[in-house]
């Protein structure tokens, strides 16, 4: 199993790569014993079912570190890491080995919620590409891990996009007393508020300055602009050029 949240959270660079190469060749595993033809019935569900969830698990638990842990080196093999992670799943999801072998399982006598589970699962591996060419599953993936860089682009250029505001004290009325603590006056009398999230979201939430709080809300939601535009572009891009080979 994946280690723990708290674990992979006070992991250094190094242990957050190995239990990702862990939770990498547990699901293999598991895929490569599907292919293999040892399993049947629900067994072969469940072989699938284990490996795609260690992946789903780790995924899980790497993207809140790649985001929000104070690290650079520790987020940067959090980025490393989903990367790995997504490849895995999307080889999965256009291995037309893995999808006749959930075909072809005899769901006679299982139950209603089972033969559902394996309804939208085959449709989902048909709606990656899984019933296309060789040529363009190779394509699908490539664009796929194309997404994947970007996206981390476009949500590194907002957390590392740090504005800040300043207001009078009065703007301070309804913040909790520890909040108002941390956020001492200036010299010339004012308060400095960040779009960093623990400045920004208790701000937002008790400040009772309505213009205060608008003035910060359009602060935090303006993060990564314009950086991101381009970003944004090659996102778009890409998705179009999906869309148009699953169409």
């Amino acid at each position: 199993m994946p280690p723990s949240p708290a674990y992979l959270a006070a992991a250094t660079p190094d242990e957050l790569a190995q239990a990702t190469r862990t939770a990498i060749e547990a699901a293999r595993a598991g895929i490569d014993q599907l292919k293999r033809g040892d399993l049947a019935g629900e067994a072969l569900l469940d072989a699938y079912d284990e490996a795609t969830a260690t992946l789903d698990t780790m995924m899980n638990l790497a993207s809140p570190v790649s985001r929000a842990h104070p690290d650079p080196d520790t987020r940067a093999a959090a980025d490393a890491a989903e990367q790995e992670l997504d490849k895995v799943a999307t080889d999965i999801s256009l291995d037309r080995g893995v999808y006749d072998a959930l075909r072809t399982v005899d769901l006679t006598g299982t139950d209603p919620a089972t033969r559902h589970w394996v309804e939208r699962t085959l449709r989902d591996f048909r709606r990656a590409g899984v019933d296309r060419d060789d040529a363009t599953r190779e394509r699908i993936r490539v664009l796929q891990e194309e997404l994947v860089a970007i996206g981390q682009d476009f949500a590194r250029n907002i957390n590392s996009d740090t504005r800040s505001a300043k207001f009078p004290p009065s703007a301070l009325a309804g913040m909790p007393p520890d909040w108002v603590r941390a956020h001492p006056p200036d010299a010339d009398g004012l308060v400095t508020v960040t779009t960093d999230n623990p400045d920004v979201l208790p701000f937002l939430t008790y400040s009772r300055d309505a213009a205060a709080r608008e003035q910060m809300l359009r602060l935090w939601r303006q993060r990564g602009h314009p950086a991101n535009i381009d970003v944004l572009r090659r996102m778009l891009a890409c998705r179009h050029e999906l869309a148009s080979l699953l169409g």
